[in-house]
C-alpha cells in the first residue's frame, strides 16, 4: 500500500483500533498543543495563510481566519468537506507528491501534525518553501520522540519511542528538536522560537506546560516558527529517488 493511501485510510474512517484508542488519549495533549498554536498565530493579519495537511480546520482560532486569506489542503475528501467551514476553496492534494499550488503565494504556511505522516521529508519542506514569499512564516507542529516517557519505555519495557513511527502507526518519521531543526535549515529555514506542549507520564496525565515554553524536549510535541530565509534546493532526497 502507498503512503497516502494509507494516510487516506487513516482519516477517512478506516483507522485501526490502536490508533483509535491512541487519538482518545492525545485529547488532552491536542488541545495544549491547538491553544499553543494559536498563540504563535495571533498577530497574524492581513495575510495569504496556507494550512498544509488542514483536516477539518477547526482548530485555527475564528479570528485569525477572519483576520487572513486561508487556504487548506488535505489529502482526506471527508475532511475538506468539513474544512469548508473554515476556508473558501479548500484543496484535496497529496503531500508526499509535492503541493498544487503557486510559487511565492503565501505569506505564511501552517501544517500541524503532518510532517510526521510524510515519506520524502526534504520534498516536502521544499514545497512549502516554494510557495512562501521570501521572509514568509512557518508555523509546524510535530510529535517530539525524544521526552523522558520514551526514554522509559525504551531503557525498561523495550518499547518504541512514545509517538513514534512504530508498528501499526500512521507516523513514518520520527523528530526531535534537532532533527527537525536540520531539516528545516537545509530547506533555506531559520527558527525563530521553539516550544514544547507538556510533559506526560502515564496516571499522571499532562503537566508543566508552562516550562515547556523553555525546554521543549520535555514536551511530547513541538511547535516552532520558522523564517524563510532562502529558496531551497533539496527538492527530493537521496531516499525519494531509491523508491522512484
Amino acid at each position: 500500500m502507498r503512503n497516502s493511501e494509507l494516510q487516506r485510510q487513516c482519516y477517512e474512517g478506516d483507522m485501526n483500533p490502536d490508533e483509535i484508542l491512541k487519538l482518545r488519549r492525545f485529547r488532552e495533549s491536542g488541545a495544549i498543543r491547538v491553544l499553543k498554536l494559536n498563540r504563535f498565530i495571533e498577530d497574524a493579519s492581513g495575510n495569504t495563510v496556507l494550512n498544509a495537511g488542514c483536516g477539518s480546520g477547526d482548530y485555527i482560532a475564528e479570528a485569525f481566519l477572519k483576520n487572513n486569506q486561508v487556504t487548506g489542503i488535505d489529502i482526506s475528501l471527508n475532511d475538506l468537506k468539513q474544512a469548508m467551514k473554515c476556508y473558501h476553496d479548500p484543496v484535496q492534494g497529496d503531500m508526499d507528491n509535492g503541493l498544487p499550488l503557486k510559487s511565492g503565494a503565501f505569506d505564511m504556511v501552517i501544517t500541524s501534525e503532518v510532517i510526521e505522516h510524510v515519506v520524502d521529508t526534504d520534498l516536502f519542506l521544499y514545497e512549502i518553501n516554494r510557495v512562501l514569499k521570501k521572509g514568509g512564516v512557518l508555523v509546524l507542529t510535530t510529535p517530539n520522540v525524544n521526552t523522558p516517557l520514551s526514554l522509559l519505555m525504551m531503557l525498561f519495557f523495550d518499547m518504541p519511542p512514545y509517538r513514534s513511527a512504530r508498528y501499526r502507526s500512521p507516523h513514518v518519521r520520527d523528530f526531535t528538536k534537532k532533527t527537525l531543526k536540520m531539516a528545516l535549515e537545509n530547506n533555506g529555514f531559520k527558527i525563530e522560537e521553539c516550544q514544547g506542549t507538556a510533559l506526560f507520564l502515564p496516571y499522571f496525565g499532562y503537566f508543566m506546560s508552562s516550562l515547556c515554553n523553555f525546554l521543549p524536549r520535555l514536551g511530547t510535541e513541538l511547535i516552532l516558527k520558522a523564517i524563510k530565509i532562502e529558496e531551497s534546493s533539496c527538492k527530493k532526497s537521496e531516499f525519494s529517488m531509491l523508491l522512484t
